[in-house]
């Protein structure tokens, strides 16, 4: 699948996702569907059958509000069923959380609080290079948390 039509596809199973759950923040999850489509699809070293493979590039979202995006890529990635996401996701007692959650499979860091990604992403650059290893560290931001905590 070429990456428009992967950002497609990540659209309305993120629409589905937040038209099911009553949830929201729309705005922030389609903001980043063709930079997720892209990492996900073209750029990024992962594999679903293996996400914790030492070797693969990690993709930190800080603006963990925006999850269901990530999530649904990840579901089309085959990180895990997209039903087993469309029944579960922001129900009490899920590890599919409306904010993203590291306890789902493809996801680095539990994120909420906005601005501490982009240190945890630095971090992991840096353990590449200590550890003379190749990975990438990939990480989004949203501009508002860009004006306060640990980013400014």
């Amino acid at each position: 699948m070429n990456n428009e039509d992967f950002a497609k596809e990540i659209r309305k199973l993120t629409l589905e996702l937040i038209f099911q759950s009553k949830s929201s923040h729309i705005g922030g999850a389609f903001s980043m569907v063709e930079l997720i489509a892209v990492l996900y699809n073209s750029v990024a070293n992962i594999d679903s059958k293996s996400p914790l493979s030492p070797g693969r590039d990690r993709i930190f979202l800080s603006k963990g509000h925006a999850c269901s995006s990530l999530y649904a890529a990840l579901a089309l990635k085959g990180f895990f069923p997209r039903e087993e996401l469309l029944r579960q996701y922001a129900k009490n007692g899920s590890i599919f959380t409306s904010h993203a959650s590291h306890h789902v499979a493809g996801v680095e860091l539990s994120t909420g609080s906005l601005g501490h990604a982009l240190s945890f992403a630095v971090g992991s650059a840096l353990a590449a290079r200590v550890k003379k290893q190749n990975w990438k560290s990939y990480v989004i931001l949203s501009d508002g948390e860009l004006n306060e905590g640990s980013n400014w």
